[in-house]
Formats: C-alpha cells, structure tokens, sequence
C-alpha cells in the first residue's frame, strides 16, 4: 500500500512535476474506493503514508515518529494514525515557513494534504466512535469506584486523606468532593487535603531529586 502512494508520486515526480500531489491524490482514493472491490478499500493510512515519503519525506519522518509515540503510549493504531494524518499539513506549512522543504504552489500542496488528511480521518469514524465509548467507559468505572470510597466514608466528615485519595486515584477535584459532601451532610477537611498534597508534591521531588543524582552517579562511574 505505501508503494501504491510512493510509485505514483514518484512518476508524477519525475514526468509531471506540477501534478505529483495530484496523481499521489487519485492512488490514495484509489485505494479507499476500488472499482473492483464495490468501492470498498482500505483506511488509506498507507498509502496517504507513500505520496508524502515522495513528496516530502520530513513530514513523513514526522508522521511515523508520531504514530510510534502514540502508539505506544495508547496502544490504539487508529488513535495513532489519526493524530499523526493531522501532523502532516502543519509540519508541511512549518517546514515551508523556514524553508526547509519549499513548494512553488504551497497552497495547492497544503489544500490536498488537508483534503487527504479529512478523508482518511473519516474512513476510520468507526474506530473513533468505538474509542470514544471505550474511553467513556472507562471514565464510567473509575468514576464509580470514586463514589464507591465517598459512600464508605459518607457517614462521618471526609478526612484529608481520602479527599486525596479521591483526588489522585479517581481523579476527583477537592470541589467536587466538597459538594458531593454538602449534599450528605457532611463536611471535608480541606487543611488536610492540602497536607496531603503538600506532603504527595515533596515525596515527588525526593524521588525525582535520588534518580537524578544516582543517574549522574552512574555516569560518573563510566
């Protein structure tokens, strides 16, 4: 698939210099709607992929960079193609700017990649609708652990501690606490929520403080 988008941004390279976006354009709708197979082809990312590694193969050192980070850190490859279809038109425009890559007409360049960039994104609205729930439920579930901790200690005033834990496990602003506890009746002690807090931020500089030093320790030895 990306040899589909490189051969023919590549010809239109060598024999059509002006019209290289464009043929790179029709392999990549060629590939998303085929005639042979009903109009129905593949998400694109490839071959969208191929026409820039031609054309301008910063952006796509860009976009596969991208798609790796994201990827990894989510581990959704429609996230991480989505996200990293988006960095192309801006990392074209940049590259423009400071004439690291420049384009005779940067406006035509600019408005296929958006073009391409907007199709391939809609190509794969399933796959964002289904994160969209997953992510959703997610949220769902740790929000009714939250309340679950909140209900356990409902009977008496929220204490420092589990104002924090609701905080930083669930994701609970100290806000949200004191309503949910106005509703009940009940008061949270917010001097020893910021206690907590305080206490949580040192902890956090101690141990990034040990790992810089031992770091430079280990260099030191080398």
């Amino acid at each position: 698939d990306i040899g589909k988008g490189s051969a023919s941004a590549l010809i239109g390279l060598i024999y059509l210099p002006d019209f290289a976006i464009f043929l790179g354009f029709l392999a990549f709708i060629g590939h998303l709607f085929p005639v042979w197979l009903k109009f129905k082809g593949g998400k694109g990312v490839a071959t969208f992929l191929g026409v820039f590694i031609v054309l301008n193969p910063y952006s796509a050192i860009i976009f596969i960079a991208l798609w790796i980070v994201i990827f990894k850190i989510h581990r959704y490859s429609s996230l991480a193609s989505i996200l990293a279809s988006i960095s192309i038109p801006s990392s074209i425009l940049l590259l423009h700017l400071y004439n690291l890559h420049t384009y005779k007409e940067i406006y035509v360049f600019m408005t296929f990649s958006i073009f391409m960039g907007i199709i391939l994104i809609y190509r794969h609205y399933d796959n964002i609708i289904r994160l969209l729930n997953k992510e959703e439920d997610k949220f769902e579930k740790t929000l009714e652990k939250g309340l679950r901790i909140f209900n356990k200690h409902s009977d008496q005033n929220i204490d420092g501690k589990t104002s924090f834990l609701l905080f930083q496990s669930y994701g609970f602003p100290i806000e949200m606490t004191i309503e949910l506890a106005k509703e009940k009746g009940i008061e949270v002690d917010e001097e020893g929520f910021k206690k907590e807090f305080e206490q949580h931020q040192k902890l956090s500089q101690t141990a990034s403080a040990g790992k810089f030093k031992s770091g430079l320790a280990d260099n030191s030895v080398q």
